[in-house]
């Protein structure tokens, strides 16, 4: 059947469509030709028609018949394929089906290395083409490697060779020392799958040889071969490293055979498990844990030869865009891109790391300036832009790199990070697909952002946010009419508005999870209301409208707390309905379909426009409370722009609500003008929700005398909201 040069065949069984893809590619690329099942019984009838196989990949977890059934149904028509068992289940007995003549050549775990993988591939070919497989399959192990003997007995020695050597091995595989220097030397020399070694050698004594070649080969497992059953030095010697004790008087080919194959799989398994531990999995990057240690490392080397090095840390912009409308697995894709094209725009001396989602991290470890971080930040940057092929599209790549410099950008972990993190938010802030260096007067405001968002991060977990409800009354009849839901912060030491804030929310992207909040706390309350005339006012961002579920969400909350659709206002702005996208008309169609009513906020501050008017079925027009003041401090022209608002609404069969008044003479120019609802600190300031909803209704302040052009303007106004 050949090596692997001859192209061998491999059956591979697993029912995940996504590993069978994995392993395809992986061992294709590295000359083997792949047939693929996807349950035990395909793989039965594959081995029969296109057999034999030397070498069978399976999984223990199969649909129908297991990894095991199939191994011991296949081993009657085949005997000399070997297998290799795939299995999440890491402490696996295989002693089930090895007595029966199926030779095992290993068990890799999953997620699997593709390397590790070919490696053992090669093994069990071997293993298959062997003419001493069949008495390896009835001593239970397979000959996978180099053993080395220590051992100083000539007769002990010979015994253990034996054993060996009816275990399948044969003598070119087997080496024997006696001494532990010689021992030491030939392993720093060769590559060896076990040592087996005595206690008593002539230049070390009791557990020194287990200590000293376990710090010289850890990767390697030892068995510790005694003549005496002691359970205390067994004890010790397991402590210092070594995977099994044998007591050399009990010992036979089985005795020795299972000891190895377990050894050699539990050393196989422990390097699996710590590569998992400080690697990513998606892209076999350093994991952040292990980039935290590469970086200590670093500083201390750094601190004693007092030379620089620099810290680059970068995520991908709009990188969630991606995974939204592409999925997850293109999502996937584009970030094992990444790690591949940041690996060659760095030196051999230099460490990538995931540290999760699309942030990646870059120590350049050699003696490195700011002007060879720059520089190797630019050939980044150069080579993510080339574009990649995601399913049927071509995405082009860019990021934000933030660069922190030994000692001047901390001189110590968490400060070096916390630099390069800063200087990164400064990037993506100055326009994305750019570099930052971190320096103490550029990033001051940067921090003092990252502390904004930390801190709303928090106010969301921890409940610190609050709404206040402003009415809204009847500028005719002087009653109630609603209220508006205003959010405000209850960060500690004071209360804050929508505008500390709010921009952070959107960026973010946090406001979807408070704007679901708002909405709901809203309605909850008003559902308390006794009036069940009374309307809310919910003020709306571009993002949140634009969230896929917000109809639904709406929709739900209204039914959730058995609120009538048309006592809901939703407050969008003009620049909302100037998109005029295809996913806007739609959602303004299933509101409107909902039964809610639709309000452009601050009418008149933006691109206002009779088309949208007329294209969009709104109920009604927000009066911004830049014209109210203007009402009574500019000239009678500002007075006609209200007005002309006012009477275009009324025109179009849309309600007017004006925001922002303060005065006296403001609110009786607008009743006036016929303005039909308003809302300002003069009628009431923003409160909690018994103030409005559960007291008894207020009326509004009687007119003055009619108001005149000439009337006497305010000395000062107060901001609302």
């Amino acid at each position: 059947m050949g090596d692997v040069s001859s192209c061998p065949r491999v059956l591979f069984v697993d029912d995940d469509e996504s590993v069978r893809r994995a392993f395809t590619r992986s061992m294709s690329a590295r000359g083997y030709e792949v047939v693929l099942a996807s349950s035990a019984e395909e793989a039965l009838r594959t081995a029969d028609h296109q057999g034999p196989f030397p070498v069978v990949v399976t999984d223990l977890n199969l649909p129908g018949l297991d990894g095991v059934e199939l191994i011991q149904r296949m081993r009657h028509h085949h005997p000399r394929t070997a297998f290799v068992v795939m299995t999440g289940v890491v402490d696996v007995d295989l002693s089930r089906h090895q007595h029966a003549g199926a030779p095992i050549a290993s068990i890799v775990p999953k997620p699997f290395d593709a390397e590790h993988v070919h490696q053992v591939i090669k093994r069990a070919v071997r293993i298959a083409t062997s003419p001493v497989v069949t008495r390896t399959a009835e001593a239970g192990v397979a000959p996978s490697g180099g053993a080395l003997i220590l051992e100083d007995n000539p007769g002990d020695a010979l015994l253990v060779q034996t054993q060996l050597e009816k275990a399948g091995w044969t003598p070119q595989d087997i080496t024997h020392v006696r001494r532990l220097d010689d021992a030491l030397a030939a392993v720093h020399d060769q590559p060896f799958e076990i040592v087996l070694s005595d206690l008593s050698l002539p230049d070390a004594r009791g557990l020194d040889a287990v200590a000293r070649l376990h710090a010289a080969v850890p990767r390697v497992p030892i068995i510790v071969l005694s003549g005496h059953d002691d359970d205390q030095v067994a004890l010790e010697a397991l402590q210092l490293g070594a995977q099994d004790y044998l007591v050399k008087s009990l010992l036979n080919a089985t005795t020795l055979c299972r000891s190895v194959r377990h050894a050699i799989e539990r050393k196989r398994v422990e390097r699996r498990l710590a590569h998992l531990a400080h690697h990513d999995q998606l892209t076999g990057l350093a994991n952040r844990t292990s980039f935290r240690e590469r970086v200590t490392h670093a500083l201390a080397r750094a601190r004693r030869r007092q030379e620089p090095f620099a810290v680059l840390l970068l995520d991908l912009d709009k990188f969630k865009a991606v995974n939204d409308n592409m999925g997850h697995e293109a999502g996937d894709i584009l970030l094992q891109t990444v790690s591949g094209r940041l690996c060659q725009a760095v030196r051999d001396t230099d460490t990538v790391a995931r540290l999760g989602g699309d942030e990646f991290a870059v120590l350049l470890d050699a003696p490195t300036g700011k002007l060879d971080a720059v520089a190797i930040a630019e050939r980044i940057l150069d080579g993510l832009r080339e574009p990649a092929q995601l399913k049927d599209e071509r995405f082009v790549i860019t990021s934000s790199v933030g660069v922190a410099v030994y000692p001047e950008g901390g001189e110590d972990l968490d400060a070096l990070v916390a630099a390069a993190d800063a200087a990164m938010y400064e990037a993506k802030r100055s326009g994305r697909n750019t570099i930052r260096v971190y320096s103490r007067e550029g990033t001051a405001t940067t921090q003092l952002r990252q502390t904004l968002e930390h801190d709303l991060y928090r106010a969301l977990a921890e409940d610190e946010f609050a709404l206040r409800y402003q009415p809204q009354f009847d500028l005719r009849t002087g009653g109630i009419r609603g209220v508006e839901a205003l959010l405000r912060w209850k960060r500690p030491g004071r209360l804050a508005t929508p505008q500390d804030f709010l921009t952070v929310l959107e960026e973010t992207g946090l406001i979807h999870e408070v704007g679901r909040w708002v909405l709901s706390t809203a309605c909850q309350t008003l559902a308390q209301c006794p009036s069940q005339e009374l309307r809310l006012a919910v003020n709306l961002t571009t993002s949140q409208f634009e969230d896929d579920d917000f109809v639904d969400t709406v929709a739900a909350t209204l039914a959730h707390h058995r609120i009538a659709p048309h006592r809901l206002d939703l407050e969008i702005t003009e620049s909302i309905l100037m998109r005029d996208t295809k996913r806007t008309n739609a959602a303004l169609q299933r509101l409107k379909q909902l039964g809610v009513r639709l309000v452009i906020d601050d009418f008149g501050t933006g691109h206002s426009s009779l088309a949208y008017l007329t294209r969009f079925d709104v109920d009604a027009l927000k009066v911004d409370r830049s014209f109210v003041h203007k009402l009574t401090q500019t000239m009678d022209s500002d007075r006609k722009v209200a007005a002309a608002i006012i009477a275009l609404a009324h025109n179009l069969g849309l309600e007017v609500i004006a925001e922002g008044i303060e005065t006296q003479e403001q609110l009786d120019l607008l009743r006036l003008d016929g303005c039909d609802l308003g809302q300002g600190y003069l009628l009431g300031r923003p409160d909690q929700a018994a103030t409005w909803l559960d007291a008894p209704q207020k009326a509004l302040p009687a007119p003055a005398a009619a108001p005149t052009p000439d009337a006497p303007r305010p000395l000062h106004h107060v901001t609302n909201r």
